[in-house]
């Protein structure tokens, strides 16, 4: 066919010439048989949505997908995509323990909640109105999120990017979730039975939940809603006899920070940054109308301003192995609740300071990675 096109193309610009070479070739070709000739459609090439979180950075991150959430986690909720994550733990003591189920991790225990970040397509679930579980306890917003919506879950283990705040310093945790490509529905329905004798009770607690979730897209246009239910009757925890108060007041954090990467050498790659943090709390008080004497005070104003610096440095050493050192500072700054918050169980007491102090915290990291299948390379964008 090409040598046809040819002999047309040179016959048509000199038609006196060459005319009777053209009309062989016409001949020819049509005495030959045509070649088969196979429709492919319309191939439709598609990829999970990447993390938020700066994988360029050369230091521990782990990740799972949707598919290995369904095969390994029985998730009833979306806290539970974490539950066979290394170095983190979600404080879930029961099915619908939302608030309570507070994340820790390496760097910090279940009594310092405030000392890591939760996120979801890159906005925040953390609630850092307070830090812990005493008293009150302030967990990230996991209802925001659906086990059937999530994508992938990736978690970034220390204060190691300049784009996320001191509440870093433990880990960073981001859902990606998707929506529907065509019309979806799911239905689960579970149920959980707990004997529980100790402590003078001997009886069994029993919970169950059902959801429901449809989805679509039209186009540029995709839409998912989602139902659940749960009732959970658990085991008794502490008794709480709480003192009334009433407490309030305004934090403010305003940052500006700067990071970049660089492949100095062959193998060799290096990401530096720095976190510049104006943190300002305002407008604080404290009131406890049933204390003797009774609790009026209103704080004064605070500032702080911290600068944090980064740096991570990668060597491909061979084709299978990487190592990886890491470092940073983290400036955690104090809650609402610490600062103005004043509350008191059976067993404990929790006194405010309006002049706490941030946690100033240096973490690195030191790690060798290998890849049994030979071909590990780290990032290069």
């Amino acid at each position: 066919m090409r040598k046809n096109r040819l002999a047309l193309a040179v016959a048509m610009a000199f038609p006196f010439a060459f005319s009777a070479h053209g009309q062989t070739s016409q001949i020819t070709s049509a005495a030959a048989p045509a070649a088969p000739v196979k429709s492919l459609g319309v191939v439709t090439v598609s990829g999970s949505q990447p993390t938020s979180l700066p994988t360029q950075i050369p230091t521990t991150m782990e990740g799972i997908t949707r598919e290995q959430i369904e095969q390994t986690v029985n998730a009833t909720d979306s806290e539970d995509a974490l539950k066979y994550f290394p170095s983190l733990l979600v404080r879930k003591r029961y099915i619908g323990d939302y608030n309570h189920a507070v994340l820790s991790s390496r760097a910090s225990g279940t009594g310092n909640s405030a000392r890591s970040a939760v996120y979801a397509d890159g906005i925040l679930l953390s609630n850092y109105l307070g830090n812990g579980v005493g008293g009150l306890s302030f967990p990230p917003r996991w209802g925001l999120v659906t086990p059937e919506e999530i994508e992938r879950v990736d978690v970034m283990y220390g204060p190691f990017s300049a784009a996320y705040p001191g509440n870093s310093v433990g880990a960073v945790v981001d859902y990606v979730t998707r929506m529907p490509t065509r019309l979806e529905a799911h239905g689960k329905a579970g149920a959980v039975s707990q004997p529980f004798s100790l402590y003078g009770t001997n009886a069994s607690y029993r919970a169950w939940q059902t959801s429901a979730s449809a989805g679509n897209r039209n186009g540029d246009w995709a839409w998912f809603l989602n139902f659940n239910h749960t009732d959970s009757h658990g085991q008794p925890t502490d008794g709480r006899g709480t003192v009334v108060s009433h407490v309030g007041g305004k934090t403010r954090l305003q940052s500006l920070y700067v990071q970049d990467g660089w492949v100095f050498m062959p193998g060799w790659k290096a990401v530096l940054g720095a976190r510049a943090e104006q943190w300002t709390a305002s407008q604080g008080y404290t009131q406890i109308p049933g204390a003797v004497p009774a609790v009026n005070t209103q704080w004064p104003e605070r500032r702080e301003f911290n600068i944090s610096p980064k740096a991570a440095v990668s060597w491909q050493f061979t084709s299978d192995v990487v190592l990886k050192a890491s470092t940073g500072r983290a400036v955690r700054n104090p809650t609402v609740s610490e600062l103005y918050g004043a509350t008191a169980t059976a067993n404990s007491q929790y006194t405010n300071d309006p002049g706490l102090k941030p946690e100033k915290s240096w973490t690195s990291e030191l790690s060798v990675e290998k890849d049994p299948c030979g071909q590990l390379q780290t990032p290069r964008g």
